[in-house]
């Protein structure tokens, strides 16, 4: 939800800017300049999923870690 919240503040102030900056510099100058977000959004929601599988992934770990413990009646140190 950080990743996804900041984008769109990000792009909100962007949008912002690039108004502000068109008040200032003449239309025909700014003809060929195009803004878009297309992949600052992508690339949110893919960092996103990413960390929604990481989560669930150490979440899935830690079970798997402490279903494996209750069953090892004492602790087992292996050095090399």
């Amino acid at each position: 939800l950080f990743t996804l919240s900041g984008v769109s503040i990000y792009v909100r102030y962007s949008d912002l800017a690039m108004e502000e900056f068109q008040q200032i510099v003449s239309p025909e100058s700014l003809a060929h300049v195009d803004v878009s977000f297309g992949w600052s959004f992508a690339i949110a929601w893919l960092s996103y999923s990413l960390e929604v599988v990481t989560g669930l992934l150490l979440m899935l770990a830690a079970r798997i870690t402490q279903m494996k413990g209750c069953y090892d009646s004492g602790v087992t140190i292996a050095m090399l």
